[in-house]
């Protein structure tokens, strides 16, 4: 599987460390594919993120990262990869979770959080 790993600075109630987010995959298993994140501080529990191909899996868990980042930020963290206000390295594209996606994981129900 392969595996990608990205440090992030993590503020929140003015102490600000480093934190670490992995994404594993795209990965296919039972004819679905997936990938896998999670980061230490914000979401240390892995997630699986499905699509229906490997792209689809990749695009839609980045996509989700940096949906996520942004509620993390609008709930009062800082998280940037380079500069203040970079979200993670996750400000590309639609920012919002896309109303049409697949449902994410088998045990969640697909709940988005």
């Amino acid at each position: 599987m392969n595996e990608m790993r990205r440090t992030l600075w993590i503020t929140h109630l003015g102490i600000e460390r480093s934190a670490e987010l992995s994404v594993q995959g795209p990965v296919l298993e039972d004819s679905e594919w997936f990938c896998e994140w999670s980061c230490d501080i914000l979401h240390p529990r892995p997630k699986r993120i499905y699509g229906s191909d490997e792209i689809s899996a990749l695009y839609y868990c980045l996509s989700f990262i940096g949906a996520f980042i942004r509620e993390m930020e609008a709930s009062g963290y800082g998280v940037k990869h380079e500069t203040n206000g970079d979200h993670g390295g996750f400000d590309f594209g639609n920012a919002e979770w896309p109303a049409d996606a697949p449902a994410l994981s088998r045990e969640d129900g697909g709940k988005a959080m």
